[in-house]
């Protein structure tokens, strides 16, 4: 299942954003655009009339930026894709192509459906999946690139498949305390209707949301020992010193990390501005002592593991 605009009080919400981010008409006419033009290309129907069209790219490298919804991917994927020998999507690759589920069936929104691993392969040989989501991708291929990045969280659970599938593929894990990931997610997704009527509840349970924290984390770990090219960044690394955290993302990848300029209250790459900021207080604090205790048996081992300082972190007292 395909993520969608709920309705065109979401799809205000969003212009309303564009407008405050944009700052001038003009910014928020070219937002506009690119709005359009997304929700055009995340339908099925277009996209099978139009994609044959498209001419055919192939870069040199792959690159699938994969980790936990809010830990900090569409901040790297703005500004990773801002570097002019990377292409990359304006969403989640995910929504370009039908070869791939988002994970999230049955209604769920930023969480995976329970039985999410059914999901994770395609329906087709390798070699087809590579050649139609490549053609459905290449209609955002910026002229001058040699590397082509997606940022999908459902990718997450299908890094060896894609390490597979995918010649010449790295892989950027981006991961963040799990208590700050809890707290935003109960916040921001929205149960289908079936769970709320089932559970009387209109956000998901604290439970439900330590489990996808869980769950992402351990396949991204898992993932990663069956690939020989990956990167872990710590997003408190990310906060607390940008310009380096691009810096070793871009030699990784082999791209020149000339175009980082340190900025006062973030960085710019290859001269667009990003605004990096630490969240994890504000989000700590939102979370009542209750549900910290009921968190803490359920993320600790998975904090232990990505080497927090849990107790610390979650300021339990």
């Amino acid at each position: 299942m395909k993520p969608t605009y709920r309705s065109s009080t979401a799809f205000a919400a969003r212009l309303q954003r564009f407008a405050k981010r944009a700052g001038s008409p003009s910014g928020v006419l070219k937002d506009g655009i690119e709005e359009a033009f997304v929700r055009l290309w995340s339908s099925e129907r277009v996209r099978s009339l139009a994609s044959p069209l498209i001419p055919l790219r192939l870069p040199k490298k792959w690159v699938f930026l994969v980790g936990c919804y809010n830990s900090g991917t569409t901040l790297l994927q703005k500004s990773l894709g801002s570097h002019p020998e990377i292409s990359g999507l304006p969403r989640e690759g995910v929504r370009f192509t039908d070869v791939l589920s988002n994970l999230e069936a049955n209604g769920h929104h930023m969480i995976w459906d329970e039985n999410y691993r059914d999901l994770i392969e395609p329906d087709c040989p390798e070699e087809e999946a590579y050649r139609r989501i490549t053609q459905d991708w290449s209609i955002f291929w910026k002229r001058g690139a040699s590397i082509f990045l997606d940022k999908s969280v459902a990718n997450t659970a299908r890094i060896a498949w894609l390490n597979m599938a995918f010649p010449n593929a790295s892989f950027v894990g981006v991961y963040r305390n799990g208590y700050c990931i809890a707290e935003g997610l109960q916040r921001r997704a929205q149960p289908p209707l079936w769970l709320q009527a089932q559970t009387g509840l209109s956000t998901y349970s604290i439970e439900r949301i330590a489990w996808q924290w869980v769950s992402a984390n351990q396949d991204m770990l898992d993932g990663f020992k069956k690939v020989d090219r990956s990167l872990l960044v710590r997003f408190e690394d990310l906060v607390a010193n940008p310009a380096n955290v691009f810096e070793s993302i871009f030699r990784f990848i082999d791209v020149d990390p000339g175009v980082i300029e340190k900025k006062r209250g973030g960085v710019a790459i290859g001269g667009k501005y990003f605004a990096v900021h630490d969240p994890n207080p504000a989000s700590l604090a939102r979370l009542s002592d209750q549900q910290k205790q009921m968190l803490k048996p359920l993320i600790g081992p998975m904090m232990q593991r990505l080497g927090y300082e849990e107790d610390r972190q979650a300021e339990i007292k």
